[in-house]
């Protein structure tokens, strides 16, 4: 069951509006264990940079949950621990579903239980890889509404396994999505992304407001199911229906061409993923304790090259994290008993153009992941609506 937030005046303004939002889901949804109430939520925001700035701004003005920062501009190994840590606290099933969240909570927060009354709240944020290849079940979730299939994926993952009965909403969807706030458009990803024209399909343009309430049409608490993505389900939808009719359209007019599909012309028309900017794999190259960025350049016979990309030693998020594990902490933990050599099971895809310039004015964050800036956080600056 899901409801839409107020729309906010700015940046602090949201910040607070997700805040009392979470606070509001635990004090519905928490579950009890041993005595004390727990709820592990997820909030969901598209872009990596706004997800950042949220941890750095919410962890401030909540002190007191625990939160967990997992997207795709992290390294893969310390992405891929976390990840199945949380497999393993939020499989949720059999005659005793909260077991593992019960040791997840004992090891990561010894002696938390033993607070009777107390609560303990867990807060995943992440970027739309949770929606992927993760079988896990949260107790609540907010979300950034980019599309109808973006929140019917991230819904799945609440109240996926245990299928309790809900008298509450416990999906909340942002007044707006947070891109529209930054740029006008729903876009990239969304419904008004610019399309190539060698897809021969008309961008979409959205004549009227672009907040959720305009675009979702409800106002009071609703369902979300598959039918949510129907064509006649809300306005969002139906915009994606007929930008969908117009891929299939030109798709069905290829098909009468059968060498087509064996032309480089095809894989440029029907691209399965659009990529902004060309990315590059960087891999840690540890030497003792120090840890450096290194990359093969996508040139013939091309040399090792070393990144001189910045590497925080302290994280810009102050807040309680349930993971404080380094890579190089998580290298000593494989098979290969690094602390030597390269990690490639630890490397880190970034935007490159080519230019060396481009990549020194980046950092890595050891909670937050890799940052546009070493110093100073993302920010976002809403447009009036």
């Amino acid at each position: 069951m899901a409801e839409i937030l107020p729309r906010a005046r700015d940046w602090n303004d949201q910040v607070d509006i997700i805040r009392r939002c979470a606070e509001d889901m635990h004090a519905r949804h928490h579950i009890g264990i041993e005595g004390c109430r727990v709820s592990a939520g997820l909030i969901r925001i598209t872009r990596v940079r706004h997800l950042q700035s949220l941890a750095i701004d919410l962890a401030r003005l909540d002190p007191d949950c625990h939160l967990v920062v997992l997207h795709s501009a992290m390294p893969r190994l310390q992405r891929e621990n976390i990840e199945r840590t949380l497999k393993a606290a939020l499989t949720r099933k059999g005659t005793d579903p909260e077991a593992g969240l019960r040791r997840f909570i004992a090891d990561r927060l010894p002696g938390a239980l033993h607070r009777k009354g107390s609560d303990i709240r867990i807060i995943i944020l992440s970027s739309p890889v949770i929606e992927t290849g993760n079988d896990v079940d949260f107790d609540w979730l907010i979300t950034d509404p980019n599309s109808t299939r973006s929140i019917i994926q991230a819904s799945g993952r609440i109240n996926r396994h245990r299928r309790l009965s809900i008298e509450s909403p416990n999906i909340a969807l942002l007044g707006d999505y947070l891109v529209v706030r930054e740029s006008g458009a729903l876009q990239y990803p969304g419904v008004e992304t610019v399309l190539d024209r060698k897809c021969g399909v008309a961008s979409v343009r959205i004549n009227g407001p672009r907040d959720t309430l305009s675009l979702i049409g409800q106002a009071e608490a609703f369902p979300v199911d598959a039918r949510f993505g129907l064509a006649s389900a809300c306005r969002l939808s139906s915009l994606e229906a007929d930008l969908r009719q117009g891929f299939m359209q030109e798709s069905s007019k290829d098909h009468r061409h059968p060498a087509f599909w064996w032309s480089l012309v095809a894989s440029q028309k029907h691209r399965f993923r659009r990529q902004d900017k060309p990315h590059q794999d960087a891999i840690p190259l540890v030497d003792g304790d120090r840890l450096q960025w290194g990359y093969f350049p996508p040139v013939r016979g091309s040399t090792w090259c070393r990144i001189r990309m910045a590497i925080n030693p302290t994280s810009l998020f102050g807040g309680k994290t349930l993971f404080h594990d380094t890579i190089l902490d998580l290298a000593a933990q494989t098979d290969a008993g690094i602390p030597h050599g390269l990690l490639r099971s630890a490397s880190l895809s970034f935007p490159w153009d080519g230019e060396e310039t481009a990549i020194t004015g980046m950092a890595i964050d050891p909670i937050l992941g890799l940052l546009p800036d070493p110093d100073l956080r993302p920010s976002i600056d809403f447009q009036a609506q």
